[in-house]
């Protein structure tokens, strides 16, 4: 897309422009909700509120998450993983990143169904009160954007200026999740910071500088039909197209975020001096995958009444349609590319639990 054009109007000027060199495969079409719900995906939450400020490129807001460059460019300080030994990458490759792309359907009528059947009962809350509330902590924001870790009884909009939004930990006033579930999906895709058991042999705190990624979403589809909502039934394809942007996938990109954090039920692991210890956080509710035909999965802790409450959602409200991981040139490479000049091929190896890149001379 090149400023207002349409899909079909920014992939001609591309082909206009670099010829034989690419051709399209696909064109996805999104379009950004209407009135009150611009910036909302389907379900109706503020998308795209944290993202990491990179460390000498970047001034951050009052607590918002940074990491080195290369967590997410390749070739700059911090493409190099725990060991801190830096990736080798090929000169026309320094500066690139891979990016990931997931076309991901919503099913929001049952969603909605299902907060509706269980909302979270607590003196003084009204049933909508209840069912928004539960939906919060499943996400881990309200529907505005405002985090429940600093607003975690109401939609509170003070909490939405720049400088506040995102200034959040998660472990205070105290370890836990009386503020924030573990399982919640900012949560579970996001630590932020976590207080490790002194004995726990697999700390998750030096990861996190590591596993950031630079995120963005824009929906797809129609919104929700009066016939829809009546019969609590997805009829039309609708969701978020979602591209994510790292130096690495596997350690600590896309692919572990969502493999070894969003889909395994003992992450987080409690925090030190929690009251959780031996409950599984469960999956993260929104995006977990349980794989194979069974579809249940549980969560805990969305009901901070009763932590050890198993949630169980008997059907996925996100499906993973299809999508596929580039690699983004730098501006040099596409100079390569225009001035006739071949660039070496990606060969895609599975390894460590995720699908890694070797860049091949």
């Amino acid at each position: 897309m090149l400023g207002e054009d349409t899909c079909e109007e920014g992939a001609l000027k591309a082909t206009e422009i670099f010829e034989n060199s690419i051709n399209v495969e696909i064109i996805e079409h999104g379009k950004v909700r209407p009135g009150k719900e611009e910036g909302h995906e389907h379900f109706g939450y503020l998308d795209g509120i944290s993202q990491p400020a990179l460390k000498g490129l970047v001034k951050p807001h009052a607590g918002q998450l940074e990491c080195e460059p290369g967590v997410i460019i390749m070739g700059l300080k911090g493409d190099d993983g725990l060991v801190g030994i830096p990736h080798k990458r090929p000169d026309w490759a320094v500066g690139g990143s891979i990016m990931a792309f997931r076309k991901l359907h919503q099913r929001v009528p049952e969603f909605d169904k299902f907060l509706d059947e269980n909302p979270i009962k607590k003196h003084g809350l009204t049933h909508e009160e209840g069912v928004a509330l539960r939906g919060a902590r499943m996400v881990g924001r309200w529907k505005s954007g405002v985090p429940i870790d600093l607003s975690p009884e109401k939609d509170d909009h003070d909490f939405l200026d720049p400088e506040v939004i995102n200034n959040f930990r998660y472990h205070l006033p105290e370890p836990g999740q009386a503020r924030c579930p573990f399982s919640a999906h900012i949560r579970k895709t996001s630590p932020r910071e976590h207080i490790d058991k002194p004995l726990n042999p697999l700390k998750l705190e030096p990861i996190l500088p590591h596993a950031r990624i630079m995120r963005s979403g824009i929906p797809y589809g129609p919104e929700v039909s009066v016939a829809e909502r009546q019969a609590q039934k997805t009829l039309e394809d609708r969701g978020l197209l979602f591209v994510s942007y790292q130096s690495v996938l596997g350690f600590f990109g896309f692919n572990f975020i969502q493999k070894i954090w969003a889909n395994n039920i003992i992450f987080p692991p409690p925090e030190d001096n929690s009251f959780e210890a031996g409950v599984p956080a469960g999956f993260d509710p929104i995006i977990g995958n349980a794989k194979g035909e069974a579809r249940t999965r549980e969560s805990t802790g969305t009901d901070a009444t009763f932590m050890k409450e198993k949630l169980v959602m008997r059907e996925d409200f996100v499906v993973a349609e299809g999508g596929e991981y580039f690699f983004i040139p730098p501006l040099k490479a596409i100079d390569r590319i225009s001035n006739g000049e071949g660039l070496p091929s990606f060969v895609p190896l599975a390894a460590g639990g995720g699908f890694l890149q070797r860049l091949l001379p």
